[in-house]
């Protein structure tokens, strides 16, 4: 999910958005190869968040 906005008659442009990672269940604070089957609290979900800004070169040809 992203969204863009332009700033300043389109030669800069703002992107900003959020990107979900999806990994199997792991055990907070154990080792890597145990997985989330004992009850205790686990992870499954990382949101990574990103905004860029975009400048855009006037040219003409």
């Amino acid at each position: 999910m992203s969204f863009e906005f332009s700033v300043l008659d389109d030669l800069f442009l703002i992107s900003v958005g959020a990107t979900p990672q999806f990994y199997i269940p792991q055990t907070i604070g154990g080792s890597v190869f145990s997985l989330g089957l004992d009850g205790r609290p686990t992870l499954w979900q990382i949101m990574h968040g990103f905004a860029v800004l975009h400048f855009r070169f006037p040219y003409k040809l």
